[in-house]
């Protein structure tokens, strides 16, 4: 790194020991969300298929402009084209007439 002379080294230090511990207290973060949502959807629960179709469309729109800014090296922008080829695959799977069937709106009875 490049520093400016007289910079903080332990205060840089200290940042740079933080950051992967902040992202993996996300990564937990995440799996728990997930967890409930898988239940959810195993439940049968419309508007958890919904959120799955929402995170996919989402996750590759989000993906699609960071592999498309270049503000990564290449080796992670490699990474995210297949974080996005596996959520692309999501979506394919969670359009599927069979599974879209799972998690039909409900028929509206005429009483």
């Amino acid at each position: 790194m490049d520093l400016p002379s007289g910079a903080d080294l332990a205060g840089i230090r200290d940042g740079l020991s933080a950051g992967p511990w902040s992202r993996a207290v996300v990564v937990v973060i995440v799996a728990v969300v997930h967890t409930f949502l898988i239940r959810r959807l195993r439940a049968g629960r419309r508007g958890a298929w919904r959120r799955v179709l929402l995170r996919a469309v989402v996750g590759i729109a989000g993906i699609g402009y960071l592999v498309l800014s270049g503000q990564y090296p290449v080796w992670v922008r490699a990474e995210q084209i297949v974080q996005g080829l596996v959520l692309l695959g999501l979506l394919w799977a969670a359009t599927r007439p069979a599974v879209r069937a799972l998690f039909a709106r409900p028929a509206v009875s005429a009483a």
